[in-house]
């Protein structure tokens, strides 16, 4: 069973530490039940959006190769009966249009968070790429050339 199938069900558990954090200050009052559940919510949440942010770049950056790829290379995979498959399908749609979060009192705006680590994610792969390209000879600006040319 593929974790993305669980993507939209993926916030559910975050809300145990709702829960969990108001009866530390509510039912049991104690201060310090609470700062631990707090601590463990922005450890967890940390990992959460690094996580999500990474696979969804991952995702989509073997999405973009795939379409990138050549039709005749594909055709000629098929004809020797070598399968080269699509990626298969996400469901991080809904966790891209989650805008609001309210986790511990906060309101979290996910899209945004999500968007600045792959905004990141962006700017170092295109770091690499350009790095790649200035090390090699001339003949890498022809391979540069074509790639542009095939992706838009």
């Amino acid at each position: 069973m593929c974790l993305s199938c669980f993507a939209r069900c993926i916030l559910y558990p975050l809300d145990l530490y709702n829960d969990s954090a108001h009866y530390a200050l509510t039912k049991f009052k104690k201060q310090f039940l609470y700062d631990e559940v707090e601590a463990e919510v922005n450890l967890c949440f940390d990992q959460f959006v690094y996580k999500l942010s990474e696979q969804i770049f991952s995702y989509y950056k073997q999405m973009a190769a795939s379409i990138t790829l050549d039709k005749r290379f594909r055709t000629d995979l098929a004809t020797l009966g070598v399968n080269f498959p699509w990626p298969s399908s996400n469901r991080y749609e809904t966790l891209l249009k989650q805008r609001h979060l309210q986790l511990l009192g906060r309101m979290i705006d996910l899209e945004r968070l999500i968007a600045q680590r792959l905004n990141a994610y962006m700017l170092k792969s295109l770091d690499f790429a350009i790095s790649r390209f200035e090390s090699c000879d001339i003949t890498g600006i022809i391979d540069l050339g074509i790639w542009f040319c095939k992706s838009f």
